[in-house]
């Protein structure tokens, strides 16, 4: 029960001197192991410097940085392998699990013999018996090894459905929702007291789609039959030495010796993603300004002129969060943040092509239109758009994407629905059970209709009827012109359906199966006066700011992020503090490091491409 990881001596891999390019030698002179925690927090955004200081010990970080710091590890001579742990329980989404499952094959399948191994290391999947999410993922390493004493939980899927109506009656709450139409079940849970058969039928067809994918995916990892796999779901959990018997894993040892048998030593290290990945864009960043001083850079702006042009690049606008009108909080889609960013990639000329990573549970119907309006606009300006769905894109979500020319998404991608609700909660008997008198005024007939003191009469129910009725026939007119389809053929497929991404694909609502690598691939081969087999750079819009001013305006107060900052700092303990001040410590030598240079060069200051003397 106990094998040993076969690793072979690579002389191209372990003599290769440190190369001039210092994005392909991130730790110079150092041989690494690529460690992935798969319990660290993935999100969509990249965290902000704050939440790096804070999370320093298990930073967060987003989907893109893990893609690529698994794309740059695998043109690294000095990186020998991947190790992934997994000791705790990992909350990445199917769609997610997806993307960076095909990092993992795309680092395999970049490898000449002898090559470099990915390797999955795991206590358990899953100690109370659900580990099916985090198998799959592993099944897509070379190598699957297991504690001893651990399970492989691979027990398929269940979902539970929470319907409150009966609840909520008992304590005067009713609940008044329209819904378009009888598949549209975002309400169901306060308006109904069990599954329609609409709502079953479609969390049915759900389920299967994901369910078969899962399998797919496993049963050719593992090159096991489809009909294996499922019959050992139903005998799941396994034991260790069953999923040995069973070649779901490949070795029992503990993550210690797997290390060892790695063949990791002081010259030969593990090395965490989250820093790998720092150290990696730092030389990239480097090489991408052919290592130049900051006065040699400036003075080359000032030679070519604060309008000269440069590399071709394809925009990369991230919309994620609830979507909601004007700019919201960080964590929301605000219509006003994307429109803004859209419009700075539209207007820099370098900009070619634009990428919209599009994550949200849906939102705001008007707000959804502006950013569909702002996409559509940026097409007729000449520049392509592409919409990469993210885990969910909801209704609001798809509503957006029906602004680009091209849609991706992941098979596990939840996709839709098309379809429309909107209602209220009555409280009156509420406050009546809390002793709460509530006095009313109004004046003009529809004004109470959003109260929540009394339901909706006859006059303002038909008014409601119509407006989302309004709004379903838009969208469907929108899905139609954008999918070049009828409107009697989109309302087949909505109604308030939700698809996976890969029965969308079938449909035809969505065109390219992927994540963000094949939507960059699709935008730069859309991009006008961009070379066929060239990939042009993936650029954040709005441009990241750096550390230190998002830093200073945390502390400032004029960061969306500001009061939790503020509460975080009074929360945190000594040791934290300490921390926080050596990091700061580091970013004001940093800052005085720079400011030195410019001032041993006539005092030049840089800024956006302006030159202007001190």
């Amino acid at each position: 029960t106990q094998d040993r990881i076969s690793l072979s001596p690579s002389p191209s891999l372990d003599d290769a001197p440190c190369l001039p390019s210092a994005a392909s030698c991130p730790f110079c002179n150092a041989l690494t192991h690529f460690a992935v925690d798969m319990t660290m927090q993935i999100t969509e955004d990249a965290p902000t410097p704050w939440e790096e200081i804070v999370n320093s010990k298990r930073p967060p970080m987003s989907l893109r940085q893990v893609v690529d710091a698994l794309e740059w590890a695998s043109v690294d001579p000095h990186v020998k392998g991947v190790v992934c742990t997994l000791a705790g329980e990992s909350q990445t989404t199917i769609a997610t699990t997806q993307e960076i499952r095909n990092a993992i094959l795309a680092f395999r399948a970049k490898q000449t013999a002898p090559a470099r191994p990915t390797v999955f290391s795991a206590d358990t999947f899953g100690e109370s018996g659900q580990g099916t999410a985090q198998y799959y993922l592993a099944s897509a390493f070379d190598k699957i090894y297991l504690q001893p004493s651990g399970l492989v939980g691979l027990i398929g899927m269940h979902s539970e459905t929470f319907f409150l109506k009966n609840m909520l009656a008992k304590i005067g709450v009713y609940p008044q929702f329209l819904a378009y139409f009888e598949y549209k079940n975002a309400a169901n849970m306060f308006t109904q007291d069990g599954f329609t058969e609409q709502h079953r039928e479609q969390t049915h067809r759900l389920m299967d789609s994901l369910f078969r994918q899962i399998i797919s995916g496993i049963a050719t990892s593992r090159s096991l039959s489809e009909s294996k796999v499922r019959s050992l779901m139903d005998e799941s959990p396994l034991h260790a030495q069953e999923a040995l018997k069973h070649s779901l894993v490949d070795g029992l040892q503990y993550h210690d010796r797997v290390l060892v048998d790695l063949g990791v030593s002081k010259e030969c290290v593990v090395q965490d993603m989250h820093r790998y990945y720092k150290e990696a864009e730092k030389v990239k960043n480097k090489e991408k300004d052919g290592g130049k001083s900051f006065y040699d850079k400036a003075m080359e702006a000032a030679q070519k002129g604060a309008n000269a042009k440069h590399e071709d690049v394809v925009a990369l606008v991230t919309a994620t969060g609830n979507v909601v009108r004007g700019r919201g909080q960080r964590k929301d889609m605000g219509a006003a943040k994307v429109v803004e960013a859209v419009r700075a990639a539209v207007k820099d000329e370098n900009v070619k092509s634009i990428v919209v990573r599009v994550d949200t549970r849906g939102g705001s119907a008007i707000a959804s239109d502006t950013i569909r309006r702002e996409l559509e606009l940026a097409r007729e300006s000449g520049k392509p758009v592409v919409v990469s769905m993210g885990s969910v894109a909801a209704s609001g979500g798809y509503y957006i994407a029906t602004g680009a020319d091209k849609i991706v998404a992941q098979p596990g991608t939840i996709t839709g629905s098309i379809g429309v609700v909107l209602g209220k909660f009555t409280l009156s008997e509420l406050y009546g059970k809390l002793g709460v008198s509530v006095g009313e005024m109004q004046m003009g007939k529809q004004a109470s209709t959003m109260s929540s003191n009394t339901p909706w009469n006859e006059s303002q129910l038909e008014t409601a009827q119509q407006l989302g009725l309004n709004f379903y026939n838009d969208f469907v007119g929108h899905v139609a012109k954008a999918r070049n389809m009828t409107v009697q053929q989109v309302d087949s497929m909505a109604r308030g359906r939700v698809w996976t991404g890969e029965q969308a694909r079938d449909l035809g609502l969505v065109d390219v199966l992927g994540g963000l690598k094949e939507a960059h691939a699709v935008a730069a081969e859309l991009a006008p006066g961009v070379p066929k087999d060239k990939l042009p750079r993936l650029v954040s819009y709005p441009k990241k700011k750096k550390p230190i001013q998002e830093l200073a305006e945390l502390l400032s107060g004029k960061s969306e992020d500001s009061g939790k900052a503020l509460a975080s700092i009074a929360s945190l303990g000594t040791d934290d503090l300490w921390e926080i001040v050596s990091l700061l410590s580091e970013v004001g030598a940093a800052v005085r490091a720079v400011k030195a240079e410019a001032s041993g060069h006539a005092e030049f200051r840089y800024q956006g491409g302006d030159v202007r003397s001190g």
